[in-house]
């Protein structure tokens, strides 16, 4: 049978809200990622990684280190380099 409780819904639902933001809170969350291999670092810059391939062989794209045989970036490289780059066009102001 359904049992009939007194507290009204919206002060049921803060409490389960709060409860659940309390739970959440003790949960540590994991470091952000500042090392990104080159699939991640792709990913993150939006382009292939055949794109990071080429720009490493050309000494043109964002700095990268090298941990062991690997090829790795850090996510302030690649800031950095995104920052660096200079702004797009749309062509609509030389049309004035």
């Amino acid at each position: 049978m359904h049992q009939q409780h007194d507290i009204p819904n919206s002060t049921l639902a803060t409490a389960v809200a709060d409860a659940v933001i309390s739970r959440l809170a003790s949960v540590p969350l994991p470091p952000p990622q500042r090392i990104l291999n080159c699939e991640q670092a792709a990913a993150y810059l939006c382009v292939s990684t055949e794109a990071l391939k080429l720009w490493r062989a050309e000494h043109r794209g964002p700095a990268f280190k090298r941990i062991g045989n690997r090829c790795v970036y850090t996510v302030q490289a690649l800031d950095s380099w995104v920052d660096a780059q200079p702004e797009g066009s749309t062509g609509k102001e030389a049309r004035s």
